[in-house]
């Protein structure tokens, strides 16, 4: 009986140790899963997100920017840029307003790396808010920060200067 009682006694403590090492390695494998899904979700935003941003740049974007950009260039006046024709604020607008969503989900923290999502569309980001810049500083000041909150999100993960002094100046 002496054996069999240490028999027993070395399976418990066995099974408890078995326990006390499992528990850990749960967690530890939760946390993994957890952090690998996320970075998964992550891509596939990304992924979408490009080739959202794809169709709009090749539909009517890209060609809107350029004569935007050009349109910058030729009017500047001493009070700032002339005004837009219509159809280019429209496609700005346009562009903002895109970049205003995909910030809102920034802002709200929804993404675990905004750097992955942002860096396929990055420069065109830097364009659409340096053209937009005038329109982003203006709205802001008359409707609060926001109005162009996500925008403004965007620019600070970019680190563009000129439309994140806004939050400062508030």
């Amino acid at each position: 009986m002496d054996n069999l009682t240490e028999i027993r006694t070395l399976l418990e403590i066995g099974a408890f140790a078995a326990q006390v090492i499992s528990l850990p390695v749960a967690a530890i494998t939760l946390v993994a899963n957890r952090i690998e899904n996320k970075a998964s979700r992550d891509l596939q935003v990304a992924l979408t997100l490009s080739e959202s941003f794809r169709r709009y740049w090749e539909d009517e974007w890209e060609a809107a920017l350029e004569r935007i950009e050009e349109h910058r260039k030729l009017h500047l006046t001493g009070k700032g840029v002339a005004k837009l024709p219509i159809d280019d604020e429209k496609h700005l607008r346009h562009m903002l307003n895109w970049v205003d969503w995909l910030g809102t989900f920034i802002h709200n923290k929804a993404f675990t790396n905004p750097k992955l999502i942002l860096g396929s569309v990055e420069f065109r980001l830097r364009q659409i808010l340096a053209a937009g810049e005038s329109i982003i500083v203006e709205e802001s000041w008359l409707n609060g920060l926001e109005y162009w909150n996500g925008v403004i999100a965007i620019a600070g993960v970019l680190k563009i200067e000129t439309i994140t002094r806004i939050r400062r100046a508030y």
